[in-house]
């Protein structure tokens, strides 16, 4: 992982590298007050990406960040003709710590996540324990998951005696 943001100085032991070592335990932190600040892969030859998944570092797990939910305002952009391009992406499934994104597949050879803005505005009157903090970032040429669209679909409870009865699930 990489950041290319200018003025944005790494965390001792949470520089950017750490969100794309395969490890869970470790993450790449960033405080507010860096802001505008980045993080993305680079390869050496262009890739056809066509989804993200973003694990964020669950503050609970250990003491010290409180809060590092996960964060779908983060920009998606790609890199293109020397310059960054805004992506429209789709959040799906999001969850506690995860955030996983498809777009219409693009050829790059830069990927990357611009924070703009801090993590959760209720915990602004305590700055200390704000940051973002991700543990792996991955990028991939097809979504290594599936997800279905459909339409709502209206539960049906039935009562029969002492038992319920559930028809279907969306």
């Amino acid at each position: 992982a990489h950041s290319w943001e200018p003025g944005v100085a790494s965390v001792a032991e949470h520089e950017p590298a750490r969100a794309n070592d395969g490890s869970l335990h470790s993450y790449w932190a960033l405080r507010p007050e860096q802001m505008p600040a980045d993080l993305g892969v680079e390869w050496p030859q262009p890739q056809k990406i066509s989804s993200l998944v973003v694990r964020y570092f669950d503050g609970k797990m250990v003491r010290g960040p409180a809060v590092s939910r996960t964060q779908p305002w983060a920009r998606i952009q790609y890199w293109e003709h020397g310059e960054w391009k805004d992506l429209e992406a789709q959040i799906l499934g999001q969850e506690t710590c995860v955030i996983r994104y498809v777009f219409s597949p693009v050829t790059t050879s830069r990927i990357r996540l611009l924070f703009t803005e801090p993590p959760d505005p209720e915990l602004r009157r305590t700055p200390e324990r704000l940051g973002i903090f991700v543990c792996e970032l991955e990028a991939y040429s097809q979504a290594p998951f599936q997800w279905v669209s459909s339409l709502d679909q209206v539960v049906r409870i039935q009562r029969h005696g002492a038992r319920t009865y559930h028809d279907y699930y969306n």
